[in-house]
């Protein structure tokens, strides 16, 4: 058939331009070529499924932030494991996890700051800092004000 022969001619200039002769190289070109296939679709596979993990373990992140949240918690809740949870979250974002969750926690922080007159208490509450003070020296190291002042800043 005519893809039989396309096939054999694309063979054939295979090897020509490789220099290697043809009919040993017949043996080995089509299982190379078939390998390449599977590691192509297997890498489109990893990339599908750490996409997908990526989104399930932020979506957990966004909807938990007010919890006391490690690692570990976040793994038992998106069936990953701890370590894999790190690596993903160190590739695609560069940030290790406490990084991403204190990075996250802040800009909640801000939008409520920004959207509500909840007391600095209630907000370092509501994003997962059980501690007030310890919430506004995050904050202030993060923004460089504390977060009445950048209330105030932001109103005016």
């Amino acid at each position: 058939t005519k893809s039989v022969r396309t096939l054999l001619f694309l063979q054939r200039t295979h090897c020509i331009l490789l220099g290697v002769q043809f009919r040993s190289a017949r043996l080995t070109w089509l299982p190379f070529k078939r390998q390449q296939i599977i590691n192509q679709s297997k890498n489109q596979s990893n990339q599908s499924s750490q996409t997908e993990s990526f989104k399930r373990v932020i979506q957990y992140i966004d909807r938990h932030l007010d919890e006391d949240l490690t690692v570990d918690s976040v793994a038992h809740a998106t069936f990953l494991s701890p370590n894999y949870i790190s690596q993903l979250l160190k590739q695609k974002t560069g940030l290790a996890f406490v990084g991403w969750l204190t990075m996250k926690r802040m800009e909640k922080a801000q939008e409520l700051l920004l959207m509500t007159d909840n007391r600095i208490s209630e907000i370092a509450k509501d994003i997962g800092f059980i501690d007030e003070g310890y919430f506004t020296r995050r904050f202030k190291q993060k923004f460089g004000v504390n977060p009445t002042e950048f209330r105030k800043k932001r109103v005016l």
